[in-house]
């Protein structure tokens, strides 16, 4: 069979904030790496950053050890995950209430699976187009679901950085949503982002970024200089594309 050559790029910055609760793993220098992650720590004095890198490099160690990774297998690891970082509470009462958001891609062979809990985002293209893109778990997201909110207003809604979900060690087992792409095929994108990107540019212009003609090097530089200007956040993003080789 075919394999897919991966190429990555990946930032992450703390913008305007004094300490950066983002975290992107693993680095992108990795040549033979298939996950990939993206998370936004909550918490602040409770130490969201220490959530972020706790779950993003536990959850990578965790599918590593593993030759055929699948959807029962990603949330077999984040329970592990979420015992992890409940045994950081324990042993770390200044922590408890922290917590992170989840961006994870993981490629096997022609398979993709793209997981996520919270507000951070996940954006695939294919063809130049949107194939799929990952729905907020925020409590603004819920009010345009019912139709309380126009997508437009919830953008600038005051509540707007609300999640309902979280990676987190109270309230049992939060499973996340995976999207399985069995196909995946030559020059598809996949751009894994935290909250800080989308309050710099919104969800539609990073969709015409992602499709446009410009270098993936160059759609990277230019997203950091939008949020550089215009967030307020951390802002962090990993982006993956596949190339066929024989």
């Amino acid at each position: 069979m075919d394999c897919m050559h991966l190429t990555k790029f990946a930032f992450t910055d703390k913008g305007r904030r004094t300490n950066n609760e983002d975290a992107i793993y693993p680095d992108p220098a990795i040549s033979d790496n298939n996950i990939f992650i993206v998370c936004d720590g909550v918490g602040g004095a409770q130490k969201g950053e220490v959530a972020s890198e706790l779950v993003s490099t536990e959850l990578y160690s965790y599918l590593r050890q593993h030759n055929c990774l699948n959807s029962e297998l990603i949330d077999a690891a984040l329970v592990k995950v979420e015992s992890k970082l409940e045994e950081h509470i324990n042993q770390n009462p200044y922590s408890e209430g922290m917590a992170t958001t989840l961006t994870l891609c993981v490629v096997q062979d022609r398979e993709v699976y793209l997981a996520h809990i919270g507000d951070s985002k996940i954006f695939f293209i294919r063809q130049g187009r949107l194939h799929y893109m990952s729905e907020d778990h925020s409590l603004v997201n819920e009010m345009v679901k019912k139709g309380l909110l126009t997508a437009q207003d919830a953008e600038v809604h005051p509540k707007r950085n609300v999640i309902t979900k979280a990676v987190t060690a109270e309230g049992g087992h939060i499973p996340s949503e995976i999207k399985v792409i069995s196909n995946l095929q030559e020059g598809d994108l996949i751009f894994l982002c935290t909250d800080g990107v989308t309050e710099a540019i919104n969800e539609q212009n990073i969709v015409d970024l992602l499709v446009d003609s410009r270098s993936d090097l160059e759609k990277i530089d230019f997203i950091q200089s939008k949020c550089q200007v215009a967030s307020k956040d951390n802002y962090s993003g990993y982006l993956i594309r596949a190339n066929e080789i024989g």
